[in-house]
């Protein structure tokens, strides 16, 4: 039995009569086309959409652009790759019209144009609302770590900086005993004292440049700072610490589509939730979301925040600790009623309310069965955010 076989690439043919007929009708690159094409570059912000009469022709910012689309929605993220696609791939051929820019040309359109790509982002979101894509209804809310550029070196705390100025200043009582002792010496080396009198002052620039950072952490009234990256923060990541970013996106639940994102340096998701559930509320265009999310979102103020925009936020409570020992009760045993706004305690108790606090915003309940024990609860949370109560 023969193999199957096809034709031989020396024979001479007419097929494609055209670049169209090889792309399906249904291909992905069809749809980043037409997006782009729709796109006002020169709104965005994009330079040379109109090439000048004079001088050498730029590339299309159109042609580059939809190349970047095609790259990351196959996760290509190296120029280098990009450049390769642009000379082998049939879909890359349809896609840009055959042009074959070089890597260096594609990684700096992505780097003049952060900010402007960023509203490509936007508007493609617009452009999914527009062609319903968006189911609107339900909508998934997560965070990230990104690592930044910065390495842990360039972080500075004022441990670190107080750690540093002990150091140098080690080194300068060093260096003026070398120089009292060279002082000391019936025929002193002068090479050896110019040397350390010019180490002396590098040292003490140096002191100057510590105390002069330490000023500008308590000004801005921060606890670190990330030297040449200021925007990124050291936090915990599952690769350990890192200088890194908090990504947090918003998915519609219908396509699995990103309708929000956002980046910020918060070590945790705790402050996340009604910001990004607003932000995708606002994508989609609905009256009424429902967001789902973590426990490393659950927060009660930002719950009744969204449920105020017309959001119902779907949170799990983290898993409480309790530090004090077995003999308490754990935070999440209580239960609050709201109808008599008390407490029902595990032991069968029930913890009345004894007074309010408007200063503090804070509710304080009692019960009869545990004398000398209260309990003050956050009014903002609606939570026993603070709550342990002993066995009775």
């Amino acid at each position: 039995m023969a193999h199957i076989v096809g034709q031989s690439r020396y024979q001479a043919t007419l097929y494609p009569e055209t670049l169209d007929e090889v792309i399906a009708a249904d291909s992905t690159v069809r749809v980043i086309d037409g997006f782009v094409d729709s796109l006002d570059l020169a709104g965005l912000g994009f330079s040379n959409v109109e090439a000048e009469a004079t001088g050498r022709p730029p590339y299309d910012p159109r042609d580059l652009l939809k190349l970047y689309v095609y790259g990351y929605l196959n996760q290509m993220r190296s120029s280098r790759r990009l450049e390769r696609e642009a000379r082998r791939n049939v879909e890359v051929f349809w896609l840009i019209n055959r042009v074959r820019p070089v890597f260096k040309t594609i990684a700096d359109f992505r780097k003049d144009y952060p900010e402007v790509i960023a509203g490509v982002c936007r508007a493609f979101i617009k452009f999914c609302r527009e062609q319903s894509v968006f189911g609107g209804e339900v909508l998934a809310i997560d965070g990230s770590k990104i690592a930044a550029a910065a390495s842990r070196k360039q972080v500075i705390t004022k441990a670190k900086l107080a750690e540093r100025d002990a150091a140098i200043e080690r080194k300068i009582a060093d260096y003026l005993t070398a120089m009292d002792e060279a002082d000391a010496e019936e025929t002193p080396l002068e090479p050896t004292k110019t040397d350390v009198a010019a180490a002396l002052a590098a040292l003490r620039a140096q002191r100057a440049e510590l105390q002069q950072q330490a000023e500008q952490l308590v000004q801005e009234g921060l606890k670190q700072k990330v030297l040449g990256e200021p925007e990124a923060k050291l936090m915990r990541t599952p690769r350990g610490h890192q200088v890194a970013y908090n990504a947090q996106i918003a998915v519609d639940a219908q396509h699995d589509m990103i309708v929000a994102f956002d980046l910020t340096n918060e070590g945790n998701d705790l402050q996340q939730l009604h910001p990004m559930a607003r932000q995708g509320k606002a994508a989609v265009g609905a009256d009424q979301v429902s967001v789902v999310a973590d426990t490393g979102y659950a927060n009660g103020a930002h719950g009744k925040q969204c449920e105020q925009d017309g959001i119902t936020a779907i949170v799990p409570h983290g898993e409480r600790v309790n530090p004090k020992g077995k003999q308490y009760f754990s935070r999440d045993q209580f239960s609050y009623a709201r109808e008599s706004d008390s407490w029902g305690c595990p032991a069968g108790e029930v913890l009345q309310l004894f007074k309010t606090s408007h200063t503090k915003q804070k509710k304080e309940y009692r019960t009869q069965a545990c004398p000398g024990l209260s309990a003050e609860i956050a009014m903002h949370r609606g939570s026993a955010a603070d709550h342990r109560a002993r066995l009775p």
